[in-house]
């Protein structure tokens, strides 16, 4: 089974350049915002202090707990944001296009579309 991890607790992978960590948030970005017709909240950031980039999902009719665990039995890891309301997607050197595409399957999986 494939995994995917999109924590922020774990290390993170030497600094390959600001570009790239900004170019697959914004793919990520645009991944969850083609399921927006669908109901789903994205928002997104960039923190290049830290090297990372992030995006939070809210998902419709699904609590956020409940988004997470299921994701996480299609081997995804994420997290909750400190609201624990939505889910929380760290882009780090780590994380592929690939892997953001394996992402949004996963998602569309759990949502049912």
């Amino acid at each position: 089974m494939r995994t995917v991890d999109l924590r922020k607790d774990l290390p993170f992978m030497p600094f390959e350049g600001f570009a790239g960590i900004r170019q697959r948030t914004a793919h990520l970005a645009a991944r969850m915002e083609e399921l927006c017709e669908d109901g789903i909240v994205v928002e997104h950031g960039l923190l290049e202090v830290e090297g990372s980039g992030w995006v939070t999902v809210l998902l419709p009719q699904m609590a956020a707990l409940g988004a997470l665990n299921a994701l996480a039995d299609w081997g995804v890891k994420a997290q909750l944001t400190p609201q624990n309301d939505k889910l929380l997607f760290w882009v780090t050197g780590r994380v592929s296009f690939e892997d953001i595409d394996f992402l949004q399957g996963a998602v569309m999986e759990i949502m049912g579309i």
